[in-house]
């Protein structure tokens, strides 16, 4: 087998710089980790596309935003792995025509990809080539895929990724294609401090806003006045977007776990259940609270609330280093049962 070499074309357009706040060193290294893992090999790893509905905000896929910190569309990246190391580190991407540029801005050149993230670079035309001549030199293929959610990843199947390695090895049909993403996980499942970091500023971003909703609540709002209120107090805190769909649901619609309608006016007495977090930098917290829409719970609404406070608060106490996930997760749900039965709600703790 013998190595494989990447010739990087000199290319000018005009610069963007990056505004990362995770150094390109630590990139480098999550990279490093990733070839050490594989051994011999190519990893072949897809970004998000320019969206396709009304040209929304652009936002990188979360694999290859830990990969490359490359925040633009349509890019991809492909590492050459030699004996445990990177070899070569290419990454892919588009360079946007003169005229479209005008609407929707210039891709960096080469000289600021390798400034501000480390990066050679070539135009996403070349990537096919590439591939084949990987596929030419028996090298396996680990594929980062570019799923929009990890949770949906076997519905999102018919992806530009996707299809690239379908077509690849129609090609190539003895190219072997292994998924990469269990290893990518496992390697972003450790977070470094700049990473803590930026957890840690989307969670006081996402408390501030919960605050803020809690300050201005009143009883004659609709679930859309606590979405707008919590959202708009994300971004001024500085975060990109909300984490996910914000959940508010009010009255009997407390109980329905991922209802994100949020059109219902509140009713003199009930709670509203607010599930909402904000992104910062590609990092998202994920914060729930309940609220009574008239300021105070009555008893009865107190009394679960506490419960549940608790039952958190035995959770923390049991989430400590070295400790098993499930002792945390047990606590809760032990003090949770003993209250329910206490309070008449279950016939018996183990019911």
């Amino acid at each position: 087998m013998r190595p494989l070499t990447l010739l990087i074309p000199a290319l000018t357009v005009a610069t963007l710089a990056a505004q990362e706040p995770i150094a390109k060193a630590e990139y480098a290294a999550r990279r490093d980790s990733l070839a050490a893992k594989i051994g011999t090999g190519a990893v072949i790893a897809f970004g998000g596309v320019t969206p396709l509905t009304d040209y929304g905000p652009f936002y990188q896929l979360p694999a290859f935003n830990y990969l490359t910190g490359y925040q633009l569309a349509d890019a991809a990246l492909v590492i050459i792995v030699q004996g445990g190391k990177a070899a070569s580190t290419t990454l892919f991407v588009n360079r946007t025509a003169a005229r479209r540029s005008i609407y929707y801005g210039a891709e960096p050149d080469s000289a600021s990809l390798a400034s501000n993230l480390g990066l050679a670079s070539r135009p996403i035309a070349d990537i096919a080539q590439v591939a084949d001549s990987i596929a030419d030199m028996a090298y396996p293929v680990w594929e980062v895929r570019d799923f929009r959610a990890a949770d949906f990843a076997t519905q999102d199947s018919l992806t530009k990724g996707s299809q690239f390695i379908k077509a690849l090895t129609a090609r190539h049909k003895d190219l072997k294609v292994n998924d990469a993403h269990p290893l990518v996980n496992a390697l972003r499942a450790r977070k470094s401090d700049a990473e803590l970091a930026l957890i840690k500023k989307a969670g006081e971003i996402s408390a501030e806003g919960h605050k803020e909703l809690m300050r201005k609540a009143t009883e004659g709002s609709a679930e859309y006045d606590y979405q707008a209120t919590i959202e708009g107090a994300f971004l001024r805190g500085g975060a990109e977007r909300p984490a996910y769909g914000s959940i508010v649901g009010s009255g009997p619609l407390t109980s329905q776990l991922h209802y994100m309608k949020n059109r219902r006016r509140f009713e003199p007495g009930e709670v509203v259940v607010v599930d909402a977090g904000a992104e910062y930098h590609g990092y998202a917290a994920d914060v729930t609270r309940t609220i009574p829409v008239s300021g105070s719970f009555t008893p009865e609404q107190r009394a679960i609330y506490k419960l549940v406070r608790d039952a958190q608060a035995a959770a923390e106490r049991n989430a400590k280093v070295g400790m098993p996930f499930a002792a945390s997760t047990d606590s809760s749900v032990a003090v949770r049962a003993k209250g329910l039965a206490r309070l008449g709600l279950v016939e018996s703790e183990d019911a």
